[in-house]
Formats: C-alpha cells, sequence, structure tokens
C-alpha cells in the first residue's frame, strides 16, 4: 500500500496508459557465461569488432566477432554505460550451442533477437539508486541486465524525458520496492496521453550533453583527448 503517494500521483494509474501499451519492454540476450562471451571493447581487436550495424543480417555478413553489448550499469541518465561487446560472430552460433557441447541443453538464453541492433532506450536491473534511462543508439544487443524498451524514434526520446522526470522516479519507486527494476515493472509505468505533445529539443540537448561527458572518459570509443589538454591549446 502506497499511502504517501499524493492523489495525483495515484490519479495517474487511471488515467494514463501503462508503458507497456504504447512501446515494446523487453530483455535480451543472457550468456550463462559472461566472463566467456563478454568482454570490455579495448580488451578485442577493432578490426574484428563491429559498430553500427542495424540489423542481425547486417552483423552476420559483416562477419565481425564482436558487438556492443548493453550490460546495464552504474547510475547514468541520458546516454552512456557503452563499455562491453560481446561475441555475436555468425549469429552468435557459439554463445546459442553453449551447453550442449556433450548432449546437454542450452544454458544461454538468445531473448528477442528481432530487437537486437535496433535503438532503444534502456535501465539498468538492478541499482541501489532510483533506475536511470539512456538512449542507446543502432547497434547494441541488449543484455538481461540491460533492460529495454523498443519503439519509434519519436516515442523513444518522448518516453526518455518521462522516465527521467522526478514524477516518474517517485512512480517506480512505489512500483518497485526493491533494488530491481524489472521489465514488468517499468512497463506498468503509467505514461499521460500529453506526453505525445511533449517537445523533444530539451531531450536532445540532455542526451547530447551526456554523450560528450561520457566522451571525455578513456573508456569511451568516442574518446579524443583529454579535456584538460584540450582546454590548453
Amino acid at each position: 500500500i502506497v499511502y504517501w503517494l499524493s492523489e495525483k500521483m495515484r490519479a495517474a494509474f487511471k488515467t494514463g496508459r501503462q508503458l507497456g501499451d504504447v512501446a515494446e519492454p523487453n530483455q535480451g540476450l543472457i550468456t550463462a557465461d559472461n566472463d566467456r562471451f563478454l568482454r570490455q571493447w579495448w580488451e578485442v581487436s577493432e578490426g574484428r569488432t563491429g559498430l553500427g550495424c542495424r540489423s542481425r543480417v547486417e552483423a552476420s555478413e559483416s562477419h565481425q566477432r564482436w558487438f556492443p553489448y548493453n550490460k546495464g550499469g552504474d547510475f547514468r541518465r541520458w546516454y552512456g554505460n557503452q563499455e562491453y561487446v560481446v561475441n555475436w560472430e555468425h549469429d552468435g552460433d557459439e554463445i546459442r550451442a553453449f551447453g550442449t557441447e556433450d548432449g546437454g541443453r542450452a544454458r544461454s538464453r538468445p531473448q528477442n533477437v528481432d530487437y537486437y541492433f535496433k535503438p532503444t532506450i534502456s535501465w539498468s536491473d538492478i541499482s541501489s539508486g532510483a533506475p536511470s534511462f539512456r538512449r542507446f543508439p543502432w547497434g547494441f544487443i541488449h543484455g538481461n541486465k540491460g533492460n529495454s524498451v523498443f519503439g519509434s524514434p519519436l516515442l523513444l526520446d518522448r518516453l526518455l524525458g518521462v522516465m527521467n522526470a522526478p514524477c516518474a522516479t517517485m512512480i517506480l519507486e512505489a512500483l518497485t520496492p526493491t533494488m530491481t527494476a524489472s521489465v514488468g515493472d517499468v512497463a506498468k509505468t503509467p505514461i499521460p496521453d500529453s506526453s505525445a505533445e511533449l517537445s523533444t529539443s530539451t531531450i536532445e540537448s540532455l542526451v547530447a550533453v551526456a554523450q560528450t561527458d561520457w566522451d571525455t572518459y578513456e573508456i569511451s570509443w568516442g574518446f579524443e583527448r583529454n579535456p584538460l589538454v584540450a582546454l590548453r591549446r
């Protein structure tokens, strides 16, 4: 019983449509052995890494081995947490076969594969603080800890603004009293009809600022030079 929600906040559940009715939230790839199948992007050959693929077909035809993987990560809004790659060579043949080598059942779970590589907004499954939502562009495979919402680019931008707003944070605190924000919980978040008229210009600015900030770290593949060095030029 969330007695502490205001009357207007409770009314949102009656007047708003659930996020799961306006977009498509789902879980992604479970490798069953991250130590075997995941690497941080700087640990593998740049020549064997496929960035920016827009479909499983394009990824397979690229003959690359490593592809960006959305693993979740720390609290970060708008953009970032792009550090990992996954072995998805030949449309994930090695992962799909994991566990069957000795006649057993497959241990991995490549879920919702038709959504792989599509743009998304995502949040971390487990967080010690409030859930934080961020944009992921084309080219990522989402995992079971980097839960994701799919839809048109305009819809995703508007949902990104709604889900990072303080009111959505309060609603999620009511829906997810534990440290886990599951796909099912987030799918129940009420989305106001007025969000269809939400301007995305501010959201684009926030994403751009967050991306610029992310690219100042050497763990970003968009890093060019240390910002302190840039200031001296």
